[in-house]
C-alpha cells in the first residue's frame, strides 16, 4: 500500500503531537503551506526537507516514502 506524501506528513506531524500551526512556526512559514502539503495541493521546496526530518524525527526516506 502506498501512502501519499501529504498523508504521511500528517501522520509524522501528529506522531510528534504538533499542530499545523506548530510545524509552520518551526519552519517559519504559514499554516496554509502545511495544509496545502498535507492535501497534496503543493509540496515543500527542497530547502524544507532536511528541517522537516529534524523536526519530525524521521529520515528523508521515511518522510518521502512513508514508514514501512
Amino acid at each position: 500500500m502506498t501512502i501519499s506524501f501529504g498523508a504521511n506528513l500528517r501522520f509524522l506531524r501528529e506522531r510528534k503531537n504538533l499542530s499545523q500551526e506548530d510545524l509552520a512556526r518551526k519552519l517559519r512559514i504559514s499554516r496554509q503551506s502545511i495544509s496545502k502539503w498535507e492535501q497534496g495541493i503543493s509540496y515543500p521546496g527542497i530547502l524544507y526537507l532536511v528541517p522537516l526530518t529534524k523536526i519530525l524525527d524521521c529520515t528523508l526516506d521515511e518522510l518521502l516514502k512513508g514508514l514501512e
